[in-house]
């Protein structure tokens, strides 16, 4: 969500004006996660040309000069999925949904639409700044007049007749609109006092949080009322701020400097900007902070979690390098780009999404909770949970390729011959003598190789028959999920055996499939045209690929799956691991 001024170009403000020429941006709502150190993109944004952030509960996007909008984490409800093919002037967000103000003046929202129910922006109207909500949108006119729609069970869709405004801030269930006389006027949810505006002062910008609301004084002094539970509330006595960006339960301001100040709750270290960074604009979300740099750049502290479910990174920004290579574990997945650089997201309370730094990779593997990446000499490093010495890889030895399955790695070499470390308790490292593949992957408990001659082997636990290929089929690629395996037979069928209790072991008949991945209780196969078809376990539409798009890699995870696009998105659906980044 975020507020903006009227008769100036929609984009973030950079400096305070005593014209109340001021853009304040500013996101609220709740977001768990973990992690408190500054998060740095593991690429370079500035390739981008970020103009405009808006941050939501679990999801960041961001404006760039061409009109785009990128997003990136939590996209359960399709946040971080804005329309193809639009222009925007100026984005907002808040909790699960964005808003964005076209070029030519109108509002076009995504996300979680539930949030604004049946009520939609109005059509045929024209407006210059745009405010959004948990629950409702204003939008303010050229006129000054401001508009609201949606959720108004409190009010805060009810701005007060025959006043204008000159900028507008919208929080949880209230909003905040300055005059032209600097006068701040609040509607809306008033029960942590947010709504109660004072009026014996004047500002220059004004700014909404969950349940708080701040403006910046004439002097440059921060003025806040509301909810103060966690110190949001309580700015710092004796600083000048520029503009303000309040979230959940922190609130920032940006100094005339650039440097970021922050205060309240900073249990994610969504409240410790990065020393010495200097930014032009700044917007706060659930337990993270993101401030866009003058060269176009985006840089975000806090939460790398989205919306407490240990995924992927509203404080992880695109980069401009392409993808080449993915792989998704349990509840994590990593990407490598083409240059080498491997970035990964999602569960890390184990390390298993903090990759060496400046190491590049050629290869990359993930586990349960680990992961491995093959360096350009053939060694393995791994990093993550070592329990069961899964990630303590052999010294001295080169690989041409990983594979890791739940508490075990396995490595092949140039010779066909196979290593493999971790936990045996099923037999699943004790590889078979005197065998050479051309193949390995690595299941929950068991692990197959594929020969030269397109026979499998399997070897580990087989309580579901996941280490009993069936008998006289030749395969051209095989994937081992949790309790069942899937091959690609020369004709591009799919063939699949073990654990069928959701169906994963059934691949749809009369399909031809260039790739295939087995995640927990589901498998997907890529066709040749692109397209991914999915079977299996679909209660959290891990088996129901994103319509519209056309892919050249796809990973099965846990209970999701991620794909890279022809046009270099990777996209993950499925169980709140969701997460879309635009590299």
């Amino acid at each position: 969500m975020k507020a903006l001024h009227r008769g100036q170009p929609i984009s973030e403000s950079v400096t305070r004006s005593r014209s109340w020429a001021l853009t304040a941006v500013i996101v609220a709502f709740v977001m768990v996660g973990c992690g408190s150190d500054p998060q740095s993109p593991s690429g370079d944004s500035s390739a981008l040309n970020f103009v405009d952030l808006a941050a939501g509960r679990g999801h960041t996007c961001a404006l760039q000069a061409s009109g785009q909008v990128r997003c990136w984490g939590a996209n359960d409800k399709g946040q971080a999925n804005p329309p193809a093919n639009e222009n925007f002037a100026a984005i907002g967000a808040m909790a699960d949904h964005n808003c964005g103000l076209t070029e030519a003046g109108e509002v076009l929202c995504w996300g979680d639409s539930g949030y604004f129910g049946d009520s939609r922006a109005p059509t045929g109207q024209s407006f210059v700044a745009i405010a959004v909500g948990s629950g409702h949108v204003c939008a303010l006119k050229a006129s000054g007049e401001v508009r609201c729609w949606a959720k108004d069970s409190d009010g805060q869709a009810t701005p007060p007749a025959g006043k204008t405004f000159v900028a507008i801030s919208a929080g949880r269930a209230h909003t905040c609109g300055l005059t032209d006389a600097g006068e701040a006027l609040c509607w809306g949810a008033n029960g942590k006092g947010q709504s109660n505006a004072p009026t014996d002062q004047s500002f220059v910008a004004i700014s909404a949080g969950s349940d708080t609301s701040c403006g910046v004084l004439s002097s440059g002094e921060s003025l806040c009322w509301g909810d103060g539970d966690s110190g949001q509330a309580s700015p710092p006595t004796g600083q000048s701020f520029d503009a303000l960006a309040l979230g959940s339960g922190h609130s920032c301001g940006l100094q005339t400097s650039g440097q970021a100040l922050c205060w309240g709750d900073d249990f994610w270290g969504q409240a410790k900007p990065p020393q010495g960074e200097v930014f032009v604009a700044i917007v706060a979300g659930g337990g993270h902070t993101c401030g866009r740099q003058a060269s176009g750049s985006v840089r975000c502290w806090g939460s790398d979690k989205a919306g407490g479910t240990d995924i992927v990174g509203q404080a992880t920004p695109p980069t401009d390098k392409p993808f080449s290579t993915l792989a998704a574990g349990a509840k994590h997945f990593c990407a490598l780009q083409d240059e080498g650089t491997l970035r990964c997201y999602g569960a890390d309370k184990l390390n298993q999404s903090t990759p060496p730094d400046g190491q590049s990779f050629t290869a990359v593997a993930t586990g349960s909770d680990h992961t491995c990446g093959l360096t350009p000499s053939g060694q393995a490093l791994c990093w993550g949970s070592n329990n069961n010495e899964q990630a303590s890889a052999p010294q001295g030895q080169s690989f041409g390729a990983l594979t890791a399955g739940g508490l075990h790695t396995c490595g092949l070499k140039a010779s066909g011959e196979v290593l493999c470390w971790g936990d045996d308790t099923d037999g699943q490292v004790t590889v078979p003598t005197g065998k050479s593949f051309t193949r390995l992957t690595a299941g929950s408990d068991n692990t197959c190789g594929l020969s030269a001659s397109g026979e499998v082997l399997c070897w580990g636990d087989d309580f579901f028959g996941q280490s009993t290929p069936p008998v006289g089929q030749s395969f051209v690629d095989i994937s081992a999920g949790s309790g069942h395996v899937c091959g690609l037979k020369p004709s591009g069928e799919a063939l699949c055996w073990g654990h069928d209790d959701k169906g994963q072991a059934t691949a749809p008949a009369g399909q031809g499939f260039a790739d295939i991945t087995a995640g927990n209780g589901h498998t997907c196969g890529l066709k040749p045209s692109g397209e991914v078809l999915c079977w299996g376990a679909d209660e959290y539409d891990q088996s129901t690929p994103p319509q519209g798009l056309s892919f050249v890699a796809i990973s099965a995870g846990g209970s999701y799956t991620c794909g890279l696009s022809s046009v270099g998105q990777l996209v993950c659906w499925g169980d709140v691991v969701s997460a879309i980044i635009h590299p």
